[in-house]
């Protein structure tokens, strides 16, 4: 979400809450990403915008389906230790002017792989973001002893600190699932 503060906690929480609202509904990942764009719209005051993903993991097909709105494209990290950087057409963001057109794609997710999702605060340069790029969290990501999801967090995470010198102002978060 761009901005910080209060009015930013509560937009997050807002669309959070479009989200599962529609979830609930049956909303597809697309159509619920749509929905959160139409909350954020309807909210009074400045606008509240932000990039979006939705994923949705199928264990039982091992399908993984994702709906990007101009957010970081995630990284599967294969059991064979290669790394596959899923990318989207490019999308507008949800709760500005223009209307979102979620770009969709699936992919397989068994046994040993994981998906890693991260902010721009991780990737990105620029003050206060750590600026690690995509070679530098599919390194870190890699360094890890074992392919559990704590262990790829924990160095994504050390990572970043060392390349911010702990002077870290935007967020980083990252989030992994491991198969296994």
């Amino acid at each position: 979400l761009r901005g910080s503060g209060t009015r930013a906690a509560a937009s997050s929480a807002v669309a959070r809450g479009a989200l599962r609202a529609s979830r609930r509904s049956d909303a597809g990942l697309a159509e619920a990403l749509v929905v959160m764009h139409q909350t954020l719209r309807e909210m009074p005051g400045p606008r509240a915008e932000m990039t979006a993903i939705a994923a949705h993991w199928d264990p039982a097909g091992n399908a993984l389906r994702l709906a990007n709105c101009g957010h970081v494209p995630p990284l599967v990290i294969r059991s064979d230790r290669s790394c596959e950087r899923l990318e989207f057409a490019p999308a507008h963001g949800l709760g500005g002017r223009a209307s979102p057109k979620p770009a969709e794609l699936s992919t397989p997710l068994g046994e040993g792989d994981r998906l890693l999702m991260v902010s721009d605060g991780v990737i990105r340069d620029g003050e206060g973001k750590a600026g690690l790029g995509l070679e530098g969290l599919e390194e870190a990501a890699l360094s890890s002893e074992h392919a559990g999801a704590a262990a790829t967090v924990r160095r994504v995470h050390d990572a970043v600190l060392e390349a911010c010198g702990g002077e870290l102002e935007d967020d980083a978060p990252a989030v992994c699932l491991a198969v296994g």
